[in-house]
């Protein structure tokens, strides 16, 4: 089951478009106001951390508001194809956490909030994920984007740099997947 929210119900089923694995897993998108700086976000609702790995339900958070420019400005002023990126990343959590026992992800949180280096590999493996299901060309829009757009604040494209993987990152996992 799939809780859509109009606004955003062409960019998300377009991402999930490329998760075929995720057809029966519970996902719910909730448009939040804001939280800190964050853009999107994808974990695991409370109440599946009691149950088994398979029967897990999710959420995916998207601000309302892209907050890191210069101004302020409604997610939806992204281009589509960013949009779709953005999500099919956080879709690329999912991915990664429906790998994880319940021990797994509780020790992943936990190391994802204690360990700057954790969050780095978060990031990777959820644009591995995210590659292997084909959504290459969305991720480099989506990276070129935040990267290169003047609008976008320098705080924001310097953490973006640290933690998350670049354009040339996504073009060689599309080669190691092609091998």
């Amino acid at each position: 089951m799939k809780d859509i929210p109009e606004l955003l119900n062409k960019e998300i089923n377009r991402a999930l478009s490329f998760y075929p694995q995720l057809n029966d897993v519970t996902i719910k998108f909730i448009l939040k106001d804001s939280f800190g700086n964050i853009t999107m976000k994808a974990q695991p609702s409370f109440f599946s951390f009691f149950r088994r790995r398979h029967r897990r339900s999710y959420n995916v958070y998207i601000s309302k508001k892209f907050i890191n420019a210069k101004e302020d400005f409604p997610i939806t002023d992204l281009p589509y194809k960013v949009l779709v990126g953005w999500i099919g990343h956080e879709l690329g959590h999912v991915m990664d956490y429906e790998q994880m026992s319940n021990f797994q992800l509780i020790r992943f949180g936990l190391n994802y909030i204690l360990f700057d280096e954790h969050y780095h590999d978060s990031e990777y493996n959820a644009d591995f994920f995210a590659v292997r299901q084909g959504m290459e060309e969305y991720l480099i829009l989506q990276k070129n984007y935040v990267l290169e757009h003047h609008e976008i604040n320098e705080g924001y494209k310097e953490k973006f740099r640290e933690h998350y993987l670049s354009p040339e990152d996504i073009i060689c996992l599309v080669k190691e997947r092609e091998m």
